[in-house]
């Protein structure tokens, strides 16, 4: 099953895993726990994590902030940021405890910060902490994290009683569970699978080769093997 929705103004394809991965954040999110979700590089983790926190969208309307602040106009955000309660950043290379906090922090600031400006136009100019308004953090790439910043994400967790979402390649389950203080608190564990052959080919089919100029000679080269498999899959 695959559906089309509208996300960071832009169409994303909302496939059967997909749901099943918006499932399980709002389990993290709900009952305030450590989830570890997994899955082989290609399969749509990040993208997924984007699309549900709906990041990218809040990356730009954050820039357009700056911008206006930095011209001194009052910036408002529209009135749909106020249903978003989710962050998401990416481990960096190089982490440790002191700057994972601060992409967390800033993350959250983010977030609070166009909420907050999304009520300008009521007239409101009341602010609150920035981890009023997150309920769930998604760490993208929680492979490269490192004890101390493991440790500096569960004080986190523990202080702030949100969800947390660690995303990684599989196996990064059996090394967070050598450190127990962490995988105590973990309560959800998801696997991110690649696509069935049927999402797939809907893929390929709806938004792939309708896009193609097939009257190129190179591209009807490259894509034939494709083009062929849907004549198989269809019976024509």
């Amino acid at each position: 099953m695959v559906s089309e929705i509208t996300t960071s103004n832009q169409k994303f394809l909302a496939t059967k895993e997909y749901r099943r991965f918006t499932e399980f954040c709002d389990a993290c999110k709900r009952d305030k726990y450590i989830g570890l979700c997994y899955g082989p590089p290609g399969v749509g983790k990040t993208l997924s994590a984007n699309a549900y926190s709906n990041w990218d969208e809040v990356e730009q309307l954050s820039e357009q902030h700056s911008t206006q602040w930095m011209g001194d106009d009052k910036f408002v955000a529209p009135v749909k940021v106020r249903t978003y309660d989710c962050v998401f950043v990416t481990a960096p290379v190089i982490n440790g405890a002191r700057l994972v906090q601060q992409l967390v922090d800033r993350a959250r600031l983010q977030l609070c910060s166009l909420i907050e400006g999304s009520y300008h136009v009521d007239g409101r100019d009341d602010m609150m902490e920035d981890d009023r308004y997150s309920n769930l953090i998604i760490v993208d790439e929680a492979d490269r994290l490192k004890l101390q910043a493991l440790e500096e994400l569960r004080s986190i967790f523990d202080k702030s009683k949100v969800g947390i979402i660690l995303i990684g390649m599989p196996g990064m389950q059996k090394k967070l569970s050598r450190y127990p203080q962490l995988y105590s608190r973990v309560g959800f564990v998801h696997e991110f699978r690649a696509l069935s052959q049927d999402e797939l080919m809907f893929l390929v089919e709806q938004h792939l080769i309708k896009h193609l100029n097939i009257q190129d000679f190179t591209t009807k080269r490259l894509f034939q093997p494709w083009f062929e498999l849907l004549k198989a899959t269809s019976g024509s």
